[in-house]
């Protein structure tokens, strides 16, 4: 994960016991720092995280998804940094569960969206915020009986679109119609059974 938000670069280390922090660097040794300590996974310090993804830049901030010290142990959300050591923010928790670290971050529209996959659920959802708390919400979310996967979005006026794997072992392209939450197939079975997958569109 790494981010470059005017002349700092955030990105993250990796730790221990499979965790990691976040850190920060303006391209010198003294400018270069942790801003979030890890939590222990019992509680720890409020403004530590947990395994930081979904970097995303917007209004100028470092958004991202981790669990959080203010959300319940295990449990995970969107967080701001605000660049100052131990500054991290949570903003609103997203997911009761282990954590979901299949997906992507991006902006459209003047908003920020994240995409979840749980392999183990094959649940997919989608996050949508602006940064605040009172408007950061889950705006879909399925739990599917075949192997789902989505690929890379792309956002396109009012769609985001990306490839998924279908029931008949192939791949199909659909969309995601924002004004109306719902998933759509736009084309069917683009690829047949053993054939890879495309990973951009």
């Amino acid at each position: 994960n790494f981010s470059l938000i005017g002349n700092q670069l955030y990105f993250t280390v990796g730790l221990k016991y499979n965790n990691s922090e976040l850190w920060r660097s303006d391209g010198t040794a003294s400018g270069t720092f942790a801003i979030s300590d890890p939590l222990d996974g019992v509680g720890a310090d409020p403004r530590g995280t947990f395994h930081p993804s979904h970097f995303v830049a917007f209004n100028g901030d470092l958004y991202f998804i981790a669990r959080s010290g203010v959300f319940p142990n295990v449990h995970s959300g969107l967080v701001k940094a605000t660049g100052d050591v131990g500054g991290t923010v949570a903003i609103k928790r997203f997911h009761d569960g282990t954590i979901a670290r299949y997906g992507e971050a991006f902006t459209h529209n003047n908003k920020m969206y994240f995409t979840f996959f749980q392999p183990t659920e094959n649940r997919f959802f989608i996050a949508e915020s602006d940064g605040t708390t009172e408007n950061t919400t889950i705006i879909f979310d399925e739990t599917y009986t075949t192997n789902f996967s989505p690929s890379r979005v792309l956002a396109d006026g009012n769609y985001f679109y990306f490839t998924v794997a279908n029931g008949d072992g192939g791949t199909s392209l659909v969309r995601f119609d924002i004004a109306n939450r719902s998933i759509e197939d736009v084309i069917g079975s683009v690829l047949g059974p053993y054939t890879q997958r495309p990973s951009f569109i």
